[in-house]
């Protein structure tokens, strides 16, 4: 948009550093099978998908209806998302990214059936989690699980959503 000029410049630069990353982490899942290194880089070449998704969450002046959250429970339908933040206070405060887990603390996929529980992710600035998305749970015949997951909204007011501010 014209309001934010370097905006594309600066985009461009972090989807090359992104492939770069994912470029580095399909070659550690396919190690960790015992594949051949390139063996998920050279199915992505194929038909790549880079996409970056700049999240913003506005400032929650009052609580949102019942059911509504900033991303509602999903898992992604890809090999897998690669998740950084830049707002630890709203993420220890119950406003960032959670996972479904059993009672026993394994993920749980779509097709366990299984009740569970939701638990915050851990995220630091610089860091990156993994999100393992259904392609990769099914080319590895569920060795790597694809995980529920969700952001839900903190309180409004809360230290993670403090005087209106909003979360990108």
């Amino acid at each position: 948009p014209p309001e934010v000029p370097s905006l594309r410049q600066t985009l461009e630069g972090y989807h090359r550093s992104m492939q770069f990353l994912a470029q580095k982490v399909y070659r550690c899942f396919a190690l960790s099978l015992g594949l051949p290194e390139d063996f998920f880089v050279s199915k992505a070449s194929r038909a790549p998908s880079w996409g970056v998704t700049i999240a913003h969450y506005p400032a929650l002046p009052e609580r949102p209806p019942e059911g509504v959250e900033r991303i509602n429970s999903h898992w992604d339908r890809i090999m897998f998302s690669l998740v950084t933040c830049n707002d630890e206070v709203a993420q220890r405060n119950g406003g960032g990214l959670q996972i479904l887990l059993n009672e026993r603390g394994d993920t749980l996929d779509a097709s366990s059936g299984e009740v569970g529980q939701w638990h915050d992710v851990p995220l630091e600035r610089g860091q990156f989690t993994i999100n393992i998305g259904e392609v990769m749970s099914r080319w590895t015949n569920g060795v790597f699980k694809h995980v529920v997951h969700r952001v839900p909204n903190p309180e409004p007011g809360s230290e993670g959503n403090t005087g209106g501010h909003d979360r990108m």
